[in-house]
């Protein structure tokens, strides 16, 4: 389970600036909703959040095949198939085809 603490954030904590109690109070119905439609399910387009339960050994198994055996990998794609694993890999390892192998190419 998930558990936020936002205390520090909170105008007993910081003073004016910070957000008051009511403020709160007044999004949690809101709030609430949100959470039991994720948990519910109820939107195909939330799906990913189960990948956190999923068995990653056979993508680290293959991950490992070809760290181990390519010089070059390639990925062949157009729009969110080429731009999700760029932006990845920029914000990741921006530096990533200078000194590792094997070299990334989008």
């Amino acid at each position: 389970m998930l558990e936020l603490n936002f205390s520090n954030m909170m105008g007993e904590m910081i003073g004016e600036k910070g957000v008051a109690e009511r403020q709160i109070e007044g999004i949690k119905t809101t709030v609430c909703n949100i959470d039991k439609r994720i948990n519910s399910k109820e939107k195909p387009e939330l799906a990913f959040i189960d990948l956190l339960k999923q068995d990653t050994s056979e993508i680290k198994k293959t991950a490992s095949f070809i760290r181990n055996n390519f010089e070059n990998f390639i990925i062949l794609g157009i729009g969110g198939s080429a731009l999700g694993p760029k932006a990845i890999l920029e914000a990741l390892s921006p530096f990533h085809n200078i000194d590792k192998k094997p070299r990334v190419f989008i």
